[in-house]
């Protein structure tokens, strides 16, 4: 009798063990960081050159997020070849005359930064509620086009 009551035993436990693994998230899974506000990703790319079209996807030289938390905080990480980088610092959304703005403030200088001067700013005119693009085309960067992810 105690045999088969310690064999019980061990089989419901063995089963309570594989549940609880089947409840946890696989390493696939996209979990939200803590205070994550907003995620925008870099969808498009385009240059200065007439009659060349964007380039958009796994098309692009790097894939890029801008993670924005509820704390004023932000990450930007690019993946490219090379490998992945990222940087961060504050953010502020900002009214001006001609639109709205994000405006990143890195706490360090970084390649990652891309501007139109050696500042440690970037800024980003916001088109809508899901899109925002970079002011770094206006001096000969790249045309870059971000969309919120929900």
């Amino acid at each position: 009798m105690k045999k088969s009551f310690l064999l019980l035993i061990s089989i419901g436990l063995m089963a309570s063990c594989s549940l609880i693994e089947d409840l946890k998230p696989s390493s696939g899974d996209h979990e939200k960081p803590e205070g994550l506000m907003e995620e925008w990703t870099l969808v498009e790319m385009s240059g200065n050159i007439v009659n060349v079209p964007p380039t958009t996807g796994q098309d692009m030289p790097w894939q890029e997020t801008i993670q924005l938390f509820d704390d004023g905080t932000f990450i930007k990480t690019r993946t490219t070849d090379q490998g992945t980088q990222s940087a961060k610092g504050n953010y502020q959304y900002e009214e001006r005359s001609d639109g709205k703005y994000l405006k990143l403030m890195y706490v360090s200088d970084h390649a990652l930064i891309g501007n139109c001067t050696n500042s440690m700013d970037e800024l980003y005119v916001v088109d809508s509620v899901s899109q925002i693009r970079g002011t770094w085309m206006a001096c000969d960067g790249p045309g870059l086009k971000y969309r919120k992810e929900e």
